[in-house]
């Protein structure tokens, strides 16, 4: 724009002062052409004066005085009596000259034509004298355009400086028009002092930044809700572009692959995950093939779940959602392993009692001996009773189908109870089982707390060493109430403890066996302090004993 109202300005000058040159050489060209005739008529009344009263003595005296104008004598007959440039008995009549027939005529005239004799333009004047001849004078047009041509040099200069000029000012008035345009606040137009020409636009300006600003605000309340909504999603949501690069990225995918969100938009796919299946996955979107299947990452299973997205029938990009599945898949294969571990437990016993029941139907053992197969029998299905109990806890725990209200609990007299209950066992192994600690208070359930503990104690004498020792200690700590249960058995290996917990899991089989343990024990344990908000902790070491706490709300 400043170049075209300066390139408009320069333009409109250079024009102007050419047009007021040409205006003013035309001018001077017929100021000087007037002034040649004014001249020429005071050189005409000299000369008949001087003619008339000194005759052609008159004429003969200023020949060769005058360069620039010609004086002819003429005869009525036409014939050149004088001419002061050239010799008149070599020139031909002038009678023919329409200045002359004038001047015999009318006593005046005047003309304008090239000059044979003297190769040149003349203008003429002629007049009759007393005497009837005709005095004619002329002067050369040429002297007009040499004054014009003298004036040429000096008008080039005062155009050249006048088109500097005008460059300079245009320069100045450009900047001038411009900056009021260029200080003007494109945010709070209506606020800057412009040209009333201007108005116009600057309301439109107004209206339009108006209309531009709601829009940002609401395209950022948008993203702010998207932002919002997808950090807080569970799954993880990657948003890629045709080429693969990341254009949007939530906090659980970003969480999910370790990396941090903010530094991933405009990388590629890549960056974030090597798994090569994954990167499969994603080609193959980007080819326009929806995605579905699991993902095996860094021990977690992920479903995905990808979309190509269409732009005019091209793939513009892809959408990854990435459900974490793992605890999912957990459970299943914990399910399936209970199923499998509650058919070959339930199938033992059973498989003992069918034994000796068909023993004592085929009256194969009498006497002490069906007796002592009876008080088997018995005792299998003790055991496969307990079982099916321990079953029935373990989903009422999973399905939190306890209506049993909670109360304010003792957790001391509780271990007492459990103490109490366990010392014959104990007595009979040898082990020394203590009671210790303080009098502290929770909300719970007291059967299911006294479950809790006789499991901890059962397992803790069982897989005690002869001998042994079993404390059981309550502890007050802040808001907190610790019940720690400590022995001095054959302990846990390490690669077991993940698994303790689980149902039918046992780290050594034939002396689970041996001590008639179900492998539910820990895994109630685990379910119970679960469903009172307990927080339980496991430390233990291959043949150094084992120590449980588990961290009760105080109440």
């Amino acid at each position: 724009m400043k170049r075209k109202i300066f390139g408009s300005m320069v333009l409109l000058s250079v024009i102007t002062v050419l047009l007021a040159t040409a205006a003013f050489s035309g001018l001077l060209y017929q100021q000087l052409e007037k002034d040649m005739e004014r001249e020429l008529k005071n050189q005409m009344a000299l000369a008949i004066t001087g003619y008339e009263q000194a005759g052609a003595s008159y004429l003969e005296g200023v020949r060769g005085e005058d360069r620039n104008s010609r004086i002819t004598l003429i005869a009525p007959s036409g014939e050149v009596l004088y001419d002061n440039r050239a010799n008149a008995a070599q020139m031909e009549n002038h009678g023919d000259r329409p200045e002359i027939i004038a001047a015999f005529e009318v006593g005046r005239g005047e003309g304008v034509r090239n000059s044979d004799t003297l190769g040149s333009q003349l203008f003429y004047l002629a007049q009759r004298t007393e005497d009837g001849n005709v005095l004619r004078l002329s002067i050369r047009t040429d002297s007009i355009r040499t004054s014009m041509g003298e004036s040429v040099i000096l008008l080039a200069g005062i155009v050249l400086l006048i088109v500097i000029l005008a460059l300079v000012l245009s320069g100045i008035q450009t900047r001038r028009i411009i900056r009021p345009i260029n200080d003007m606040d494109l945010e709070y137009p209506e606020g800057t002092k412009l040209y009333e020409e201007l108005s116009p636009l600057v309301f439109r300006i107004h209206k339009l930044n108006q209309a531009v600003q709601e829009k940002i605000r609401e395209l950022s309340a948008r993203t702010d809700d998207f932002n919002n909504i997808t950090s807080h999603m569970e799954e993880g949501l990657i948003i890629l572009d045709r080429d693969g690069k990341i254009v949007t990225i939530n906090r659980s995918a970003a969480r999910a692959f370790e990396t941090e969100e903010e530094n991933l938009p405009g990388k590629h796919f890549s960056v974030v995950s090597r798994n090569l299946k994954l990167l499969e996955g994603v080609e193959k979107t980007l080819k326009g093939q929806p995605q579905e299947e699991i993902i095996e990452d860094r021990d977690k299973s992920y479903q995905l779940r990808s979309t190509p997205v269409f732009l005019e029938g091209d793939v513009s990009g892809g959408i990854l959602m990435l459900f974490d599945v793992t605890e999912k898949r957990r459970a299943e294969n914990l399910r399936r392993e209970f199923t499998a571990n509650v058919s070959h437990e339930l199938k033992t016993p059973l498989t003992a009692i069918l034994g000796y029941a068909e023993i004592l139907k085929n009256r194969m053992a009498e006497g002490e001996d069906a007796v002592d197969f009876a008080g088997r029998i018995h005792e299998e299905a003790g055991s496969l009773l307990t079982m099916i109990e321990d079953i029935i806890r373990l989903s009422q725990l999973d399905e939190g189908n306890i209506r049993i209200p909670m109360e304010r609990v003792d957790l001391l007299e509780e271990a007492q109870k459990a103490a109490d209950r366990l010392r014959s066992a104990a007595v009979l192994r040898g082990i020394q089982l203590e009671v210790a600690g303080d009098q502290a208070f929770i909300q719970g359930i007291p059967v299911m707390l006294e479950e809790l503990l006789v499991n901890l104690l059962d397992n803790a004498i069982k897989y005690n060493v002869e001998k042994g020792r079993v404390n059981l200690r309550i502890l007050k700590k802040e808001d907190k109430v610790i019940l720690e249960v400590a022995d001095t058995g054959i302990g846990i290996p390490e690669e077991h403890q993940e698994r303790i917990f689980e149902r039918f899991y046992r780290v050594d089989k034939s002396h689970s066996k041996n001590t008639g343990g179900t492998g539910l024990g820990l895994s109630i344990v685990k379910h119970i302090a679960s469903y009172h908000k307990a927080c339980l902790k496991l430390e233990s070491r291959s043949g150094k004993g084992t120590t449980i706490r588990i961290e009760f709300q105080a109440d």
